[in-house]
C-alpha cells in the first residue's frame, strides 16, 4: 500500500471515528441527562440510552485503526516517545471498548443496581 493512501485513510478513519464519538457518545450524553427536550426515558429516533450506549463500541476501533496506520506510516522514523505514546493509545482505546462492553453488553443499563 501507497504512504498517502494509507495517510488518506487514517485521516478519513479518523473522521469517521470523531463524527461516531459525537453522534453516538454526545447524543447519548444529552439524551440520557435530560440535556435536550427529551425527556429521560424517552427514546430518540427510535432508540433508548442503552441502545445509544451499545453502539458506543463503534468508533473506538476506528480510531485504533487511524491511529495504527499513521504510525506504520510516520512513526518508523519517529523516536522512542512517539512509539510508546502510539501503544499508550491503543491501549486506551482497547480498555474503552473493553469497558463499553462491560457496562452495555455484560451488566443491563436498564437495571440501575447493575449500571
Amino acid at each position: 500500500m501507497a504512504t498517502s493512501f494509507r495517510i488518506r485513510a487514517a485521516g478519513l478513519a479518523a473522521a469517521l471515528s470523531g463524527l461516531l464519538f459525537v453522534l453516538f457518545g454526545l447524543v447519548y450524553y444529552c439524551f440520557t441527562h435530560g440535556s435536550t427536550g427529551v425527556g429521560r426515558n424517552d427514546t430518540l429516533f427510535g432508540l433508548d440510552y442503552g441502545e445509544y450506549g451499545r453502539m458506543q463500541v463503534v468508533w473506538p476501533p476506528l480510531l485504533a485503526l487511524s491511529l495504527a496506520a499513521y504510525g506504520a506510516t510516520q512513526i518508523p522514523g519517529a523516536g522512542g516517545r512517539a512509539r510508546t505514546g502510539l501503544r499508550i493509545a491503543l491501549v486506551g482505546l482497547g480498555l474503552q471498548v473493553i469497558g463499553d462492553v462491560l457496562q452495555y453488553w455484560v451488566s443491563d443499563p436498564d437495571i440501575p443496581s447493575e449500571f
